[in-house]
């Protein structure tokens, strides 16, 4: 303010009252502070060095081209964008008067920097200009044309001005340029400028959590392959950094491209349906990714679906989802196997719920005490590419199963009586990475890829493998995923 009072002519008086007054209100006002690099680079003291640049930039809602002059204080990052009108409107591009336009605000507003960096450009070379710096105090630097790696802060920042107007004035037609130009400057202003290493802040722990939540909506509904993105972020945000942000970033990209994606629900020929009419099964794929989270839980999956004759497992055909899932595992495993059971438990349960919905929905209401009678008429199958589980459940005659961990043996028999008494058949795949669940469970885009394409389909078959390649031997001969093996 005495500046500001001093430089319009206010008499002495009145700069002596000005210099001696003190306000509370202003007490909590700092300047921001200077952002120190991880690699330990020296970066200049709050408003003493000045980048400044022009630009051109074209709004997508009107064609007309605008001529701007952004200036970044390069000690905290402040920015300030100035529009100097159309440029159709005028007789060529930036003058000296626009500069110094620009930078007489600066300077009234801020402080007078002790240096100002700025490329060669005509403007900048005026006389007017250098007489304006020299009676100031302000020493400039001006960088070559084939320098631009010195005018690296002023090039960023005016690559993220521009990219963020763009998509502002695509998403907002009604305001003006200027009112445009204000909010994106006070939106870069207000980023955090904390380092990718740091740790996330509790409003952007709380932003995330949000994020998590509207896109667990859309894992539920329309795009199922995003729930253990969603479950691996959501994992990660209390002890999480600021790469996670640029993770949801990315995430919600993959989103964005597709978001036409969505569930088939085909006509199937169920019992009562016609004369001739095929048998149906229910198939749930279940897969458990061991230890997957920062707290050591395990990440759980499946999916279910509906479809008709014997197949997946003889022949191609289409399937219906009908149910899907993605979720941490509630006791911490001790090992993979402890893991798949665990899923592999939940997922029967869920199958037998699905089941028992369907026989209602085609033969009536069922006897409660004799539910293993319904289950028996609505066939239903489990999906693993666990070995061990297979051959544990289904294979083993011993009291434990033939497994050494003791508690992981007795939920196992659990899930063996559960299987019998439903009539569940299971069903091993020995190729890992065409398990559809694995999709639900790893945050891997091999994974994501599968599953995208399978529910793209909706059409699948379960191949056995006489060679019994696993995925990594598959993949060391140079096999695809969906490639033949003989």
């Amino acid at each position: 303010m005495f500046k500001i009072l001093k430089n319009s002519g206010a008499s002495l008086q009145v700069l002596k009252m000005v210099k001696n007054f003190k306000s509370h209100a202003c007490g909590s006002s700092v300047l921001p502070k200077a952002v120190r690099t991880a690699a330990g680079i020296e970066i200049p003291e709050v408003f003493e060095v000045m980048g400044s640049d022009g630009l051109e930039r074209t709004d997508p809602v009107d064609d007309t081209s605008y001529l701007l002059t952004l200036n970044i204080d390069e000690g905290s990052g402040l920015t300030q964008v100035t529009n100097h009108g159309d440029k159709s409107q005028r007789s060529g591009n930036r003058s000296a008067a626009d500069v110094l336009e620009t930078w007489r605000s600066w300077t009234n507003h801020y402080r007078v920097p002790r240096l100002v960096r700025c490329d060669a450009e005509g403007c900048h070379r005026a006389e007017l200009t250098k007489s304006w710096c020299s009676s100031r105090g302000i020493e400039m630097f001006i960088a070559s044309g084939e320098a631009h790696w010195l005018m690296g802060k002023v090039e960023r920042r005016i690559q993220l001005f521009k990219r963020t107007l763009t998509k502002f004035r695509k998403q907002n037609h009604d305001c003006d340029i200027d009112e445009a130009i204000s909010y994106v400057i006070h939106a870069i202003n207000d980023l955090d400028k904390a380092r990718p290493s740091d740790r996330l802040s509790e409003a952007d722990q709380s932003t995330l959590r949000t994020w998590c939540g509207a896109l667990s909506w859309l894992g539920v509904n329309t795009l199922p392959w995003v729930s253990a993105w969603v479950a691996d972020v959501q994992s990660k945000i209390p002890t999480g950094d600021y790469k996670l942000l640029g993770i949801a970033n990315n995430i919600t990209k993959m989103v964005k491209a597709n978001k036409t994606d969505g569930f088939q629900i085909f006509r199937h020929s169920l019992p009562g349906c016609g004369p001739g009419a095929p048998d149906f099964r229910i198939v749930t794929w279940c897969d458990a990714a061991w230890a997957s989270r920062p707290d050591g839980h395990s990440q759980g999956g499946h999916v279910t679906a509906l479809s008709t004759s014997e197949g997946p497992f003889h022949q191609a055909c289409d399937f219906t989802v009908l149910d899907l899932g993605s979720r941490k595992l509630k006791r911490v495993a001790r090992s993979s196997l402890s893991a798949e059971i665990q899923e592999a438990s939940d997922a029967e349960g869920e199958q037998m719920m699905v089941r028992l919905v369907l026989y209602e929905v085609l033969y009536g209401r069922f006897d409660l005490h004799d539910r293993h009678g319904a289950l028996h008429r609505v066939p239903g199958a489990l999906v693993t590419d666990c070995k061990a589980f297979y051959d544990g459940v289904v294979k083993s005659k011993s009291a434990g199963l033939g497994l050494d961990e003791r508690r992981t043996a007795i939920e196992a028999l659990a899930l063996r009586r559960a299987l019998e008494e439903g009539g569940t058949l299971v069903r091993w795949v020995v190729h890992s990475h065409a398990q559809l669940a694995d999709g639900m469970t790893k945050a891997s885009l091999q994974a994501f890829h599968v599953l995208h394409a399978s529910l793209k389909n909706q059409r699948w078959k379960i191949v056995h493998d006489e060679r019994f390649l696993s995925a990594r031997k598959r993949s060391a001969l140079g096999k695809g995923i969906f490639d033949e093996t003989t």
